[in-house]
């Protein structure tokens, strides 16, 4: 088993909080202390999905699937972030570019856990 800061998928999912953390010092005051903080508070979480996945392979899957539902609402105060020009284009930009590097990771690394998963059930069903 890999040390979890060492996956690519954790790296990548630093390099997004950062992002975020420079990003959300734009925002509108009114707008940074209730959509700003929630978001920053789904940010910072966003690692442990990765770790416990990392952990316990029995519920990987679980946790990827869990780590994929935060990470939509962090897409998703992206995109009204930008419709809404609470931050610059090129932020916005910078940002969907993490995100869609770290959605391919985690979407491969929960498929690949399916196949496995699936392969050990047939094997212990033959036996």
């Amino acid at each position: 088993m890999a040390l979890s800061n060492e996956l690519p998928v954790y790296v990548e999912t630093y390099h997004y909080i950062q992002a975020v953390l420079d990003t959300h010092k734009n925002f509108p005051r009114d707008i940074k202390h209730t959509v700003g903080q929630e978001w920053i508070k789904r940010v910072i979480s966003l690692p442990t999905f990765i770790v416990r996945a990392n952990m316990f392979k029995s519920e990987r899957e679980a946790y990827l699937t869990d780590f994929i539902c935060e990470f939509e609402y962090c897409k998703l105060i992206v995109r009204l972030a930008g419709d809404n020009r609470w931050i610059s284009r090129k932020q916005q930009s910078n940002l969907m570019y993490l995100e869609a590097a770290i959605g391919k990771q985690v979407t491969a690394w929960k498929n690949a856990s399916k196949k496995r998963y699936r392969k050990r059930e047939i094997a212990e069903d033959g036996d």
